[in-house]
């Protein structure tokens, strides 16, 4: 393993193991990985004191009910974190919360997309933004009504982010991923759609991103590597597409995914082999293309997607 990679990697365990001190009172361990994936992403170190004081900011000006208190909290502070003023990145996000609840109903997913906003587009552009997300967002569901949700008012930001793509071009290249995909027979329904949504952002042709991804689960699969069939192909798919030689990101992908089954907190008492290869994988996309907005949105998603589908899951357990 290079020095670089190997570097990225104690990163990686040493800024999960921090952000688990400081977010104790969550109850799903999924948010450390994505803490420490944000914070490198940003290039930043963590540090206790400054998450105190962004948990601060971000409580004083939300309430217990607020839907930036929701299980995304710590993803959020992590996100104030990172800024060079929290209290103004706060300021702004709430303002694009504003905008957008004027279109959409609140959701666990909406703040989300509302700390991201600030640092793609002025305040005077929320509302023509939040319009617009609307129109692409009733177009995905008009075409999947059943399984467009609240977490999909994301991807339609995030899309609408890229103003050089007319929003029928969009759609088109979503339908035809998913029906790619969907002839694989191997995908959750949900997971597909919000898959192919995040191909869309990635750069090159759908037929070539498609591609891209199944050449690199075939090169895994070859090399005795499993992978989930679920959320977790998000970032896979998404570090299929990066623009690096595909040979170099599945050999750098085994070499993470090997390392990381010598750390704590992966193995029988901890996370499994998907989850190690999907934290790889996030590895990887912070290594290989820091600081893309709208990638590195989709990498989070992902795992707030899996936090939904765990409480769904004792949910139904629980009736």
């Amino acid at each position: 393993m290079e020095q670089s990679l190997f570097q990225s990697c104690v990163e990686f365990i040493t800024y999960r193991d921090i952000c688990r001190q400081d977010f104790l009172w969550t109850a799903y361990r999924q948010v450390f990985p994505v803490c420490a994936y944000i914070y490198m992403n940003h290039r930043t170190e963590p540090n206790s004191e400054m998450t105190k004081l962004c948990k601060e900011i971000l409580r004083e000006n939300n309430g217990l009910f607020s839907a930036f208190r929701s299980n995304g909290e710590p993803i959020f502070v992590s996100m104030l974190a990172t800024e060079e003023d929290p209290g103004m990145k706060m300021d702004a996000a709430q303002v694009a919360y504003t905008h957008l609840r004027n279109y959409f109903m609140a959701s666990a997913y909406l703040p989300f997309l509302a700390m991201v906003m600030p640092d793609m587009m002025p305040v005077n552009q929320f509302d023509r933004f939040a319009s617009e997300t609307r129109q692409l967002y009733d177009e995905m569901n008009r075409q999947h009504t059943f399984l467009t949700g609240s977490e999909d008012v994301i991807f339609a930001g995030l899309l609408c982010m890229n103003r050089e793509r007319d929003y029928r071009e969009l759609v088109d290249e979503m339908e035809y991923l998913y029906a790619n995909l969907k002839d694989t027979g191997v995908f959750h329904r949900n997971a597909m759609q919000s898959l192919s949504h995040a191909l869309v952002l990635c750069q090159g042709s759908a037929q070539k991103k498609y591609n891209n991804l199944q050449e690199l689960c075939y090169m895994l699969k070859s090399s005795g590597i499993k992978y989930g069939k679920d959320y977790e192909m998000i970032p896979l798919g998404i570090l299929a597409n990066v623009g690096i030689d595909l040979e170099t990101v599945c050999n750098d992908l085994i070499e993470v995914y090997d390392f990381l089954e010598k750390e704590n907190g992966y193995g029988f008492f901890g996370f499994g082999k998907t989850a190690r290869l999907m934290h790889a994988s996030m590895i990887l996309c912070a290594y290989y293309s820091p600081g893309i907005i709208e990638l590195s949105s989709a990498v989070i998603i992902s795992v707030l997607l899996e936090i939904q589908q765990q409480q769904a899951a004792q949910a139904a357990a629980a009736a």
